[in-house]
């Protein structure tokens, strides 16, 4: 049996930051520095929500600064997200009912700034720390496929508004986030992947001011869409890897779940197998952080074993009822026990096998299967049970078919019909007819009046020989090859009765 297992698998989604990983940013320097990444954006004009951390240098020109941009440089299809020059909020996509900004001024400089977008059903939202500062009607926002992938840092082509600054924790989504979730996660990282979460770009990467020339790569966390570094330095407090924004401090993801297996169970992480009952702790490391730290109720049941005896007519069923026996013999079968772990059943099966071979000796019946019960049955008669023939022999007072109902350990069986011939034995002359030689060689001669069969049975029972006779005096009947020496019972039978002989027979010998 596998191990019955009550782990709950699905983990809270987020969890505070990790300390394990440098909390770092990317500094923009304006000019060509710029991210390019796999990831298309939202489409059409469906829900979406973009969030950042960002930080402008206090010698950033009074322009718009592009935080993140994708799509097509036509009325209604691009997402220009930017800091505008008056240090304010906007979103442009171009064209009637397709701009929103905030007042100048919201976005303070030279300190970390919290900013989001948000567009619900046609209506465009911004915020800055969690807080609304920009509205608007967006309805004509569509965004096309197949064009520009989302780039951090620059807007698409057509233009160049060129951040300049720290960027760090960019998110974009696929729903309309309200305000209370986003003020809810401003201050930590998230761990796993929160729904509607469609790309999420951490920036913990580089040594922060440090020689970076071969990290070149943004990761993303959801689907792989990572980003390229162009234009980038990637040396010293510019235009490189930087300190990003500090977050909460990490802290692992707690479970406590309560687990049943058999005979032995397997932590979450595989690291440990244990074998008894009691309470444990594993952890599963998670490389952004989010560790999930397992508290174990542990309750190992163990497999048993047990045996069977078990007797059957013609074959028996295991206990499982996965196996059919047919011979007698050993075997092992495997059922939950009450714990529900394997128990093993060793199965000494009896099959009960029932020899109802007939043997035929004179008027003597008799069945090969000893210590039964017994009933011979008139086969001619429509197998009807001879009235006290109920011993294992029985003695026959007429010619005819015969079979025994055969009963034991609660087990029956029924012979095959066998043809039995009653036979008279009266000296060398019956009702007229006179056999000889007696022993005979090759040849027996009858002499009388007779018509019929003439049967040959030896001492086992068997026929050997059969012929038709018809004549009013004495017949010779040469004897067939077959019939060897010993002693044989020559039947004579006609419609009226049933006479015979013993015979002894000696082939010709020179």
């Amino acid at each position: 049996m596998k191990a019955l297992s009550l782990l709950a698998l699905s983990l809270i989604f987020v969890c505070i930051s990790s300390i394990s990983n440098a909390q770092n940013g990317l500094h923009f320097a304006g000019g060509n520095d710029i991210v390019n990444t796999t990831f298309p954006g939202v489409l059409g004009a469906n829900n979406r929500t973009f969030e950042a951390w960002v930080f402008v240098d206090a010698s950033a020109p009074s322009s718009n600064l592009c935080i993140m941009d994708y799509g097509l440089n036509a009325v209604g299809s691009r997402n220009s997200f930017s800091v505008s020059g008056s240090r304010g909020l906007v979103y442009i996509s171009g064209g009637t009912n397709a701009n929103i900004s905030s007042p100048g001024g919201v976005v303070p400089v030279a300190q970390w700034v919290h900013v989001a977008f948000v567009l619900n059903n046609g209506t465009g939202f911004l915020y800055v720390n969690g807080n609304q500062v920009g509205t608007g009607s967006l309805t004509t926002v569509n965004t096309p496929s197949g064009n520009a992938n989302l780039s951090i840092g620059q807007r698409v082509s057509g233009g160049s508004i060129p951040f300049q600054g720290i960027i760090d924790e960019v998110r974009v989504w696929d729903v309309a986030r309200t305000p209370q979730q986003i003020q809810g996660d401003t201050a930590r990282e998230l761990c796993l992947v929160p729904t509607g979460l469609v790309a999420y770009y951490r920036f913990n990467h580089g040594t922060a001011g440090g020689n970076n020339s071969g990290v070149t790569t943004l990761i993303e966390d959801v689907s792989s869409n990572d980003g390229t570094l162009s234009g980038f330095t990637l040396n010293g407090s510019t235009s490189n890897w930087v300190l990003g924004k500090t977050l909460a401090p990490a802290a692992p993801i707690m479970v406590n779940d309560t687990v049943s297996a058999c005979e032995s169970y397997t932590s979450p992480s595989g690291n440990y197998v244990w074998t008894s009952s009691g309470n444990y702790m594993d952890t599963i490391p998670n490389p952004a952080g989010c560790d999930s730290i397992f508290n174990i109720d542990l309750t190992i049941n163990n497999n048993s074993t047990a045996s069977q005896i078990a007797l059957g007519c013609d074959s028996v069923v295991s206990p499982s009822g996965n196996h059919v026996y047919y011979v007698t013999g050993t075997y092992s079968d495997t059922v939950p026990n009450a714990a529900g772990c394997d128990s093993v059943i060793t199965m000494n099966v009896t099959i009960q096998e029932i020899n109802d071979t007939i043997s035929i000796v004179g008027n003597d019946l008799t069945v090969a299967q000893s210590g039964a019960t017994y009933q011979w049955l008139d086969c001619d008669a429509g197998f009807v049970p001879i009235p006290g023939a109920t011993s294992q022999t029985y003695t026959i007072s007429s010619s005819g078919n015969y079979a025994v109902l055969i009963s034991i350990n609660g087990c029956t069986d029924t012979s095959d019909c066998v043809l039995a011939f009653f036979t008279a034995l009266e000296g060398n002359t019956l009702a007229g007819l006179n056999f000889y030689p007696n022993p005979a060689r090759d040849e027996l001669f009858i002499d009388g009046n007779f018509e019929g069969t003439l049967y040959v049975i030896d001492v086992k029972g068997e026929k050997v020989y059969q012929t038709t006779l018809a004549g009013d005096s004495n017949t010779s009947i040469s004897l067939p090859d077959f019939v060897k020496d010993g002693m044989y019972f020559f039947i004579f039978q006609n419609n009226e009765h049933s006479i015979g002989r013993k015979i002894l027979v000696e082939r010709q010998r020179n």
